[in-house]
This record gives C-alpha cells, sequence and structure tokens, in this order.
C-alpha cells in the first residue's frame, strides 16, 4: 500500500479540458466535477475531421518549478481510437486523433503532482470529455427534454422527450430511456417512453430538492447509434398554499401562516404592510423584556423578518373591507416549532395546526396562560379554558393571538403542528 502525504499549505492542481476539431471553430469543455450532472455541449466534428484535446494545469508550485505534472489520458467509452499525447512543459498535455467511424466517445485526463524526479505528491484530478462524431449517412441522435413548469411536492411532473430527433431524412428515434442522477429516488412511471412522469415525496423538512435525469435516445437503424445524454435538472418547490384572510376596518390581528416570498428574498414586516394597506404594524419586540415595536412607511425604521409564530397588528384605514389573497410555501418546520413566551403581553400563531382551525384550549395549554385574545369574523374574542364538556372555540388559519404571561420560557409548539 502506497501513502502520499500532501503538506498542509499544498492545494490541488485546478485541471481543465478542452476539445477543438480541424472542420469547425467550435471548443467544447470539460464535463466539470459532476460528469452524469454536466450540461456541457459537447465538440461534434465529421468523420475525417482530426481532433485535438488539451488538458492544462493551474498550480503555483507548477509556475515556480518546484513540482509537476504527470498526464495520462484513456477513452473510457465508444469505439477505440488510437491516441497520440503530446505532454507541453510541466503543466499542460495534448492527445489527438481522427474520427474514424460515427459514434458518441468519452475521453478522461488524469493529472498528479509529482517532484522533479517524478515521484507522485497527492491524489489524482480527473476530468472527462465527450466528442460525437457523425458521418453524412449517420448522425448520432440528439435527445431534448422538455419539464413541466414549477414542480411541486405532491404533484405529478412530467419529462417530455418527444422533441428528441435525427437530422437525416427517413430517420427516426426507435429507443429512449430515462435514468435518474440526482435526488432522492423516485419511481418514473415509464423509463422507456418517450415521456416519463414522478411525483417528488414530501421528505418532511421543508427543503427545496434537486433532481437530475439523463435521456438516452437510439435512432432506428442496424448499428443503433445512441445519443449523448440530455440532462433535465428538475428543482421541486413545496406545495403552493393559498389563503384568503379577510381584513376589516380598523385595528385587525393576524399571522402569516406560510412563506409568501417562498424560496426569493425575505417576506418582512414592511412586506405585510404593503399587501393588507395597512397604516402601521405592530409587533412584539426580541428579547423577554423588550417593548411592542410599531412599523410605519417612511419612518426609516429597520422591518425585521415576519415570524412563523408572531401575531400582528394592523391598522387598516379604508376605503373598505377586503380580503387579502396570500400564496406562498409552508415555513421551514426548524423556524416554525420553537417559540418563546414572553412575560406581559405577547402575541404567538401557529402556522400550520393540524385540522384546518386551531383549538384554543390546546394553545392556551401549551402557554400555560388564563386567556387568549384572537379575532373572528371581524371581532376581538377573548377565550378562556373550556368548561368541561362543552367544545373549545376553534380560530381559521391566519389568526394571531396575544396573550399575558407572568414568566418568560421557551418552548416548542411540535405538538401543534401538523404531523410530515
Amino acid at each position: 500500500m502506497t501513502v502520499i502525504v500532501r503538506p498542509v499549505d499544498d492545494v490541488a492542481p485546478v485541471l481543465s479540458v478542452t476539445s477543438a476539431g480541424s472542420t469547425t471553430s467550435f471548443v467544447g469543455r470539460d464535463l466539470g466535477d459532476s460528469p452524469s450532472t454536466s450540461t456541457e455541449a459537447p465538440l461534434r466534428v465529421g468523420v475525417g475531421a482530426l481532433v485535438s484535446l488539451q488538458a492544462r494545469a493551474s498550480d503555483p508550485d507548477f509556475t515556480a518549478g518546484r513540482q509537476k505534472g504527470l498526464f495520462s489520458w484513456r477513452q473510457t467509452s465508444g469505439s477505440v481510437l488510437r491516441l497520440t499525447q503530446q505532454d507541453l512543459g510541466s503543466s499542460q498535455s495534448r492527445v489527438t486523433f481522427t474520427a474514424d467511424t460515427a459514434g458518441v466517445r468519452t475521453f478522461q485526463c488524469r493529472l498528479r503532482e509529482a517532484d522533479n524526479s517524478d515521484i507522485p505528491l497527492g491524489p489524482e484530478v480527473v476530468k472527462s470529455i465527450r466528442v460525437v462524431v457523425d458521418s453524412p449517412a449517420k448522425k448520432v441522435p440528439q435527445a431534448v427534454v422538455q419539464i413541466s413548469p414549477q414542480p411541486r411536492v405532491g404533484s405529478v411532473v412530467t419529462l417530455d422527450g418527444t422533441s428528441s430527433a435525427v437530422s437525416v431524412s427517413g430517420q427516426t428515434i426507435a429507443a429512449y430511456r430515462w435514468v435518474q442522477v440526482l435526488g432522492p429516488n423516485v419511481r418514473l412511471s415509464d423509463p422507456f417512453s418517450p415521456k416519463t412522469t414522478f411525483t417528488p415525496p414530501d421528505l418532511g423538512d421543508e427543503e427545496v430538492r434537486s433532481y437530475a435525469f439523463q435521456l438516452f435516445v437510439e435512432r432506428n437503424g442496424s448499428d443503433s447509434l445512441r445519443s449523448v445524454p440530455f440532462v433535465a435538472k428538475v428543482d421541486v418547490g413545496l406545495t403552493l398554499r393559498k389563503l384568503k384572510l379577510p381584513l376589516t376596518l380598523g385595528t385587525n390581528l393576524v399571522s402569516v401562516p406560510f412563506n409568501p416570498a417562498e424560496q426569493g428574498p425575505h417576506f418582512t414586516v414592511a412586506d405585510l404592510l404593503q399587501a393588507t394597506g395597512a397604516s402601521f404594524v405592530a409587533y412584539p419586540g426580541v428579547g423577554n423584556s423588550a417593548k411592542w415595536q410599531a412599523y410605519l412607511p417612511g419612518a426609516g425604521t429597520p422591518a425585521p423578518e415576519v415570524s412563523p409564530t408572531g401575531a400582528y397588528l394592523l391598522q387598516i384605514p379604508g376605503p373598505a373591507a377586503h380580503t387579502l389573497e396570500l400564496t406562498g410555501v409552508a415555513w421551514p418546520r426548524a423556524r416554525a416549532r420553537g417559540y418563546a413566551v414572553r412575560a406581559g403581553l405577547g402575541g404567538v400563531s401557529v402556522p400550520y395546526p393540524q385540522v384546518s382551525a386551531l383549538n384554543s384550549d390546546d394553545l392556551l395549554n401549551l402557554l400555560g396562560v388564563g386567556y387568549l385574545i384572537g379575532a373572528r369574523d371581524g371581532r376581538f374574542v377573548v377565550t378562556f379554558p373550556a368548561k368541561p364538556g362543552t367544545p373549545a372555540p376553534a380560530f381559521g388559519e391566519g389568526t394571531g393571538f396575544l396573550y399575558e404571561a407572568t414568566n418568560g420560557r421557551s418552548l416548542s409548539l411540535e405538538s401543534l403542528l401538523a404531523p410530515r
């Protein structure tokens, strides 16, 4: 066994590979650090073209002459070609070949640092690159994928490869193959169909998930030329939620049960004021002893981010009562479960209760307070613990509550959150 020790201040060299052909001005680039998800377009040449693959390494030690690069090349897919290698100093290497038959070929360049006696000093750096060769009668097909818009958790996502084609008259796509290369494993409805679907699962952590799928297509004919994979990347967001929040003239007590900003900028009290048309927004200050704060437009005060567990007093000046329509995604569960009870007057909400309406007794018991003030049907309602045999009042989503507590403490709202 060989053990290679790299000095602490020695960094790995940066390797890049490009491709060029005698029949085109296009320059192809390597597949990067994740070849299976790379979307780099390959060099495409005709039979008979002279192809050059150039590797360049960047390393301060190479420039200073303290070290050198040891390059090696090999072909990893496609009909075998004869490669001619030429090393150009300590940091560059080139191979050339003549494209003889149609098809897709993949090449790999390996680079290892070495001292000036060719003794290896570190692990290998590897980059891969593809070259497509066409002949007048045999064209490598091109895979193309279209994705259904706005994929969401729990909704069906369609991957459509029907735009794939062969640029030779009379030739068609005879076979399709879909392969998942990134993301939590999902079941494709048919991995050998021009179109396939999958349903992203809800994994319970409120995170956006990235998926990637390769589509290979083959043309008809005895040679069955296969395409370069088209990589379809799908970022799956959470299920969109919608809420109609009635706002009355005067003072309203509300919460923001999901994140209207989705995955973009944070939703602040300034955004809440603008969305509702309120003249001001009041909210508890940060910290157990902090006073309530008010945000007014044009006052120059900072606008904090809206809290998933916060309650907000809005003053709606008119001209009439209206309904605010909000669209967004669930708050991250880590932000929604923790809550700090304030000593004195506090405000609280539950982002997504287990049912469509929140039982006030559940919240009273959890907070350990004697009453709650909520808003229902445009009126403020004081709620006390329900008498035995009497159902506790229920409040709909988007309700904020005021309470009064003797002591401050931290607690978890986990028991009130919907199971995932």
